[in-house]
């Protein structure tokens, strides 16, 4: 018994020094996740308008399907209207988007959108429509929850929120349109 003792105060020197070392890591994890929760969105922002500008209806829309299939969701949350950024949380945008599918054939809107933007179309301005909204057809085939054919004519609306005074072009897409239309109210 005698020889036991030493090597149970080590133990818990050593369980100790375990606990420390966990403390201490614990700490430098939390440091560095907050640290990258303030500074990666402002980042990936920042690149998804380099590579993907919202000066364009098209090239806006890319971005915004970039920023999702990436799960850059403050990205893609940037790039929503300010009218459906008013009716959408981040956090619904975040979690609930993906779970949204449509009634008819129980596809999740975000495929459809995501598998249509290989072919897609600017609509030409109908008269009477503002020239600070425009229109993109994206185009789906896939298939549906009960394995069938499916093909999507989707059209996505977009809004040019650019500042007062400002030259450039800042388009953002209006989900809630884009949903209301969709469902045909």
């Amino acid at each position: 018994m005698a020889d036991n003792q030493p090597t149970r105060g080590w133990g818990i020197a050593v369980s100790s020094a375990s606990m420390g070392l966990r403390a201490a890591l614990f700490v430098l994890l939390a440091a560095v996740m907050l640290c990258g929760c303030n500074g990666a969105p402002k980042r990936d922002q920042e690149l998804l308008q380099k590579y993907f500008p919202d000066d364009s209806p098209d090239s806006a829309l890319v971005g915004f399907i970039f920023a999702v299939e990436t799960s850059s969701w403050d990205s893609a949350y940037s790039r929503l209207s300010t009218g459906s950024r008013e009716k959408i949380s981040p956090f619904e945008f975040k979690y609930g988007l993906p779970l949204v599918k449509d009634s008819r054939t129980g596809i999740p809107v975000i495929e459809i959108i995501t598998g249509a933007i290989t072919d897609r179309t600017v609509l030409p301005q109908v008269p009477g429509q503002s020239k600070n909204i425009s229109r993109v057809q994206v185009n789906y085939y896939g298939k549906d929850s009960d394995g069938r054919l499916a093909a999507y004519l989707l059209v996505i609306y977009l809004n040019d929120e650019r500042e007062p005074g400002a030259e450039e072009a800042a388009w953002k897409i209006d989900l809630v349109r884009t949903a209301e239309k969709l469902s045909g109210t």
